[in-house]
């Protein structure tokens, strides 16, 4: 993935809740009940308003978090398959 790729999130039925800087994410498919870390609630928040590439991304989470520790959480998401290339 490139800074400019565009994510969204993955078009599934997945549920999902925010808590403060945390979410927590559904499978009801496996039953299986995630909890991320901050700042995945607040990449959850802005991919819900619209598509954003990785790099817009870590701009809008600058003042919250550091660029690796966004880009960390993006690759994993992705890996999960909770995000997806828009």
């Amino acid at each position: 993935m490139t800074a400019d790729t565009r994510l969204r999130l993955a078009a599934d039925r997945r549920m999902w809740r925010i808590w403060d800087d945390a979410v927590v994410v559904f499978e009801p498919l496996s039953g299986d009940t995630h909890r991320f870390e901050g700042p995945a609630g607040r990449i959850f928040t802005l991919l819900n308003d619209a598509d954003r590439s990785q790099l817009e991304l870590e701009t809008a989470l600058d003042s919250v978090s550091d660029r690796e520790k966004i880009a960390e959480v993006l690759k994993l998401l992705l890996a999960m398959e909770l995000l997806e290339p828009a």
